[in-house]
């Protein structure tokens, strides 16, 4: 299917969504979006990527880092130490709050836990 059969397709669905209402950029903005949503949900389009991380950086903002970012899937995040790759474990932000209420003054290590708050990753040693 092309994208100009999709295009018809939604607008023969939503009769409300005729070309004069809503021009072929506005809809492919809508159609990209709903892709993205869905492709994050069900984690279709599975990839592994890495990035370098920086001493004393304990925030990244995914979307720069890895461009095409969507979700990490079940398996997590992983840190190398050069010669072997360990998990690193899912948390929030409140729970290093309530647990490590320090965790912002740590010092340079290798992460043990993460959080991902929107596209930004924190990790803590």
């Amino acid at each position: 299917m092309t994208l100009a059969q999709i295009r018809q397709l939604a607008r023969a669905m939503i009769p409300g969504a005729k070309i004069q209402v809503i021009d072929n950029a506005a809809m492919d903005l809508i159609l990209n979006e709903a892709v993205k949503d869905i492709a994050s949900n069900t984690c279709c389009l599975k990839a592994n990527k890495k990035f370098n991380v920086v001493a004393s950086k304990f925030e990244y903002d995914l979307s720069t880092v890895i461009t095409d970012y969507l979700a990490v899937d079940k398996s997590g995040l992983w840190w190398s130490n050069g010669t072997v790759y360990r998990p690193v474990y899912p948390r929030t932000l409140k729970w290093f709050d309530e647990n490590r209420p320090t965790w912002r003054n740590l010092g340079n290590a290798s992460p043990m836990e993460y959080s991902i708050d929107g596209d930004i990753l924190t990790v803590t040693p």
